[in-house]
């Protein structure tokens, strides 16, 4: 019987978000600084390289978790992936300073197709496991020793880095954990990522509920329920969101009017206004996190000191996270949506026109409002999405919104940040980031308007008639 200690305390579950996440933290934040000072990479160039890879990732994710739920090849497409992105990952300060820039990008956008599949197979693993033992609600809490570890291991790489000179020992750290990870999947048996398995081994006392993952996790829990809830199930991680939608008796659409119905509900004004917040948001914070440590270490920071604004944002970001079912009681979710917004103006605004004047040690003040900003936004957002729309259009729009947050937004944040960055230097980006940030703003403060022109009617109609029929 494989490993039934480790599966009975979900010891395997935290192993790996630990040694997943701190591989990629290891590695990941100080790649822009490793492009430019051992590279010699312009700002544009590489906010290329950092803007195509949400694109990549995004595509990549959902194709290769097709392949493996239509084969079965969860566990080798899982080491597959991640051994050949770590490779490709790893040759970079090899051959980086002998090859040029397409070999380079090509490299990094083969790296970014690979472990596009890692985060999504690693979570379906991981919710195959709970629902085996009929326990789903604490997902986030495995997947918060993640969320914790990737902080810790930004500050104490960020001191290594300063200790040996150089950014490369950021990739030996990388390749210890991401060799821990190979380990650790290659004594899971196979059959254990299987759905079936888990399908054939759940408690049958107990009706489970299906669920949906994405690239950044949801977990719709569709078991009936009165009315619309939205919930963090004591973990504080944007990964055990729990969105439990009204009742199934009042909002199940017949197949053939799914079509019909999403199509109006993506054409809906205020609904195709609110991608828009998001894409400017995510364009936003793509921007701003890119490009932090480049213009930290242009301010005299140590690359400790970066490191330890990593951790500052992901302890504040874990507890609103922990709070966000309480703030979507009280004040409501556009005004958590608001609330980030203005911090997201506060902190490009910051760095944007006084931050040059202040010791770079503030930054570990600000960046406590990237984990505000991240935090509300995603917990908003996606308690928004699924209030629109009915149960059978919950995983489409929801793929939707992060698409455009994480997909359109982060890519492209990344790309003109860059090129932002390379024409007129970091305080300007930062000046656009503020003002993009204060016009999502006014156009999210301007719903109200669009909804009093008369459009909210449309969607609601499709679904009353497609439920009538």
């Amino acid at each position: 019987m494989p490993l039934p200690f480790f599966q009975n305390v979900l010891i395997v579950p935290k192993l790996l978000y630990v040694t997943i996440f701190m591989a990629i933290c290891s590695l990941y934040p100080f790649i822009p600084l490793f492009l430019e000072d051992n590279l010699g990479l312009t700002p544009d160039r590489i906010g290329i390289f950092l803007g195509c890879s949400p694109f990549v990732e995004f595509f990549s994710s959902a194709a290769w978790s097709s392949l493996a739920d239509r084969y079965l090849l969860h566990k080798r497409i899982l080491t597959f992936c991640t051994a050949g992105g770590a490779l490709f990952m790893l040759a970079l300060p090899i051959l980086g300073p002998s090859v040029g820039f397409p070999v380079l990008l090509g490299s990094f956008l083969v790296c970014a197709c690979l472990m596009g599949a890692v985060m999504p197979l690693v979570d379906a693993y991981v919710l195959g496991v709970l629902e085996r033992i009929g326990n789903k609600a604490v997902y986030g809490q495995q997947r918060l020793f993640g969320t914790i570890s990737c902080g810790l291991t930004g500050a104490i790489v960020g001191a290594l880095i300063d200790t040996f000179h150089g950014v490369e020992i950021s990739f030996f750290v990388y390749g210890v954990f991401i060799s821990l990870f190979l380990i650790l999947v290659s004594l899971i048996p196979a059959s254990e990522f299987s759905p079936a398995h888990f399908s054939a081994t759940k408690p049958s006392d107990q009706e489970q509920a299906d669920f949906v993952i994405f690239q950044t996790p949801i977990l719709l829990d569709t078991d009936n329920s009165d009315e619309l809830s939205f919930t963090v199930a004591e973990s504080g991680d944007e990964s055990d969101v729990l969105v439990q939608p009204r009742s199934t008796t009042t909002h199940n659409m017949s197949t053939p009017r799914f079509a019909t119905a999403l199509f109006t509900l993506l054409t809906r004004p205020s609904f195709i206004l609110f991608l828009l917040v998001t894409f400017l948001m995510g364009f936003g914070r793509a921007a701003a996190s890119s490009f932090l440590f480049m213009y930290l270490e242009s301010l005299g920071a140590s690359r400790t000191l970066m490191g330890l604004t990593q951790l500052s944002g992901v302890l504040l970001e874990i507890f609103c996270f922990r709070i966000s079912d309480h703030l979507l009681r009280t004040i409501g979710y556009r005004r958590m949506i608001f609330a980030s917004q203005i911090a997201l103006v506060i902190r490009a605004s910051i760095y944007g026109w006084i931050g040059q004047a202040l010791p770079p040690v503030a930054s570990l003040v600000v960046e406590m409002l990237q984990g505000l900003t991240y935090a509300l936004f995603w917990s908003g957002g996606a308690h928004f999405v699924t209030e629109v729309a009915p149960l059978d259009l919950q995983a489409a729009t929801i793929g939707v919104y992060t698409g455009f947050y994480m997909g359109i937004g982060g890519g492209l944040g990344g790309i003109v940040g860059g090129a932002i960055y390379s024409a007129w230097g970091a305080p300007v980006l930062y000046q656009c980031i503020a003002l993009l940030a204060a016009v999502s703003l006014f156009l999210y403060s301007g719903e109200d308007a669009l909804t009093r022109c008369g459009w909210g009617w449309r969607y609601g109609r499709i679904v009353d008639e497609a439920e009538a029929r």
